[in-house]
């Protein structure tokens, strides 16, 4: 079977301020790719990035496909859904596979006629049962993990997780790709001497409950790890084929387990390929000891997401995990320290914040050792448990879900207008920025680490190209 899948992404990769700092390979359906391959069938990505509706369209079409796999999130997923009612419109014998986060958690999508199949929850088998069953028109009710329309909604049994994640092959890359992908913001190496940028997972899923997430709706909550070493052969492939030199660890939460972690950086110290890496990581998980055996395994970048400086929050956003901003400082500290970037992922738009509480969250921020700071508004996916509380409660300014980016502030505060929110916002990102402590941090930063020069000085370019600096 001829078989493609679509990253209908058209404009949301664009670069930003505050987030989006970076532009990366569509990872999921590279695995898809893989899979679907290796079972005979032909298989082409489609990303839609910067080229049109109608051009997209007429390459998939011309590609004569059977079958059309679309991996939507909230924000993308009217857009996907119009892309495939043009695909229903001129060929209506394509069928259409919708998986993804928004997908996994709304399967009901599947009632509108453009939509043949949702896929729920990690693709890759379930997706390789389904092209089977398709091609010998076989029956949809035995292939668990799916939901499909049949005079009513049916949902099938799910599938259980993937459990040993070594048994899927490395996601089907392509150099043309790659050669496009960058990670921005403040990064080693520098955007400029990037080159072959790829994702790489060592781990899927997150035990974790944070109120927000929705990666249980794909993932689920039971942690796998891939061996070590075919992590690092992965990593050696990809530099040997696509001279990759920058990866970004997909995982969401990489030290995780601290134990898993240092056998995958003693795993990488054993390789001779020149790589450097950024990673996710919590900052109630790890110590100077492992962040050396990180920092020697190439480790250039650690995003933490701390989401919030303000205790209250905390608690509610991530209950029972036990977080404070002492520990926080320590952590970042401790990274810096080690001539690791900082980067921090913040959220803002909470519905009990004020103005008085974002003055002292800006304070805090400017107070700790961040190298490069993210900013994003609150965007309860659905699916996730503060999606249904707000609901319930009419915290909802709009369930328009392309305008769930993170980008523009989508919830209800009792005490701020969504105008006041974005204003604070680039206050709280300016004030950052043209700080004295941030000034002399990053001066003594370069001082004690000198290879970061010219990462800084692109980064500044950037932040005065966008008048964040002047």
């Amino acid at each position: 079977m001829k078989i493609a899948l679509l990253e209908p992404l058209c404009g949301l990769n664009d670069l930003g301020v505050h987030v989006r700092h970076s532009v990366l390979e569509p990872l999921g359906i590279e695995y898809l790719s893989a899979t679907a391959k290796s079972e005979g069938n032909e298989v082409r990505v489609f990303r839609q990035r910067s080229v049109s509706s109608e051009e997209v369209l007429e390459e998939i079409l011309r590609f004569d496909t059977d079958v059309l796999g679309v991996s939507v999130m909230a924000y993308n997923f009217e857009h996907a859904l119009a892309l495939a009612r043009s695909v229903k419109t001129r060929r209506s014998a394509i069928r259409t596979v919708f998986g993804g986060y928004h997908a996994s958690a709304c399967p009901e999508i599947v009632k509108d006629e453009n939509i043949d199949f949702v896929v729920i929850g990690e693709g890759e088998k379930t997706f390789v049962e389904l092209l089977g069953v398709i091609n010998s028109n076989g029956d949809f009710g035995k292939v668990n993990g799916i939901a499909y329309w049949n005079a009513k909604l049916q949902v099938n049994e799910p599938r259980a997780r993937i459990s040993n994640l070594d048994e899927l092959p490395f996601p089907s890359r392509d150099r043309e790709t790659l050669r496009e992908c960058k990670i921005g913001g403040l990064s080693y190496p520098p955007p400029s001497a990037q080159r072959g940028v790829c994702q790489v997972v060592s781990s899927r899923g997150c035990n974790h409950s944070c109120g927000f997430c929705s990666s249980p709706q794909v993932w689920g909550k039971q942690v796998r790890w891939r061996n070590a070493r075919s992590v690092r052969e992965e990593i050696e492939y990809v530099h040997k084929e696509f001279a990759t030199n920058t990866i970004f660890f997909a995982d969401l939460t990489f030290n995780l387990n601290k134990r898993k972690t240092q056998e995958l950086c003693e795993e990488l110290q054993k390789s001779e390929a020149e790589i450097h890496w950024y990673a996710m990581c919590r900052t109630d998980n790890l110590d100077k000891e492992l962040l050396v055996s990180m920092k020697s395994a190439g480790c250039a970048k650690i995003a933490y997401g701390i989401d919030s400086v303000c205790n209250e929050t905390l608690s509610k956003i991530k209950p029972g995990q036990n977080l404070s901003i002492r520990g926080i400082r320590s952590a970042l500290q401790l990274t810096s320290d080690a001539g690791i970037i900082v980067r921090a992922y913040v959220i803002i738009g909470f519905p009990w914040e004020d103005k008085e509480s974002l003055r002292e969250t800006a304070q805090v921020l400017r107070a700790l050792p961040i190298d490069d700071l993210r900013i994003s508004f609150l965007a309860p996916f659905p699916g996730t448990p503060l999606y249904e509380e707000f609901r319930n409660e009419n915290l909802l300014a709009t369930e328009e879900f392309n305008r769930y980016t993170s980008d523009e502030p989508v919830v209800r505060t009792r005490n701020l207008t969504a105008e006041q929110l974005c204003e604070v916002r680039e206050t709280i990102f300016r004030e950052f920025y043209r700080s004295k402590a941030y000034e002399m941090r990053m001066k003594d930063k370069v001082k004690a680490f000198p290879h970061l020069k010219q990462s800084y000085d692109e980064f500044f370019d950037f932040l005065h190209a966008r008048a964040v600096l002047t």
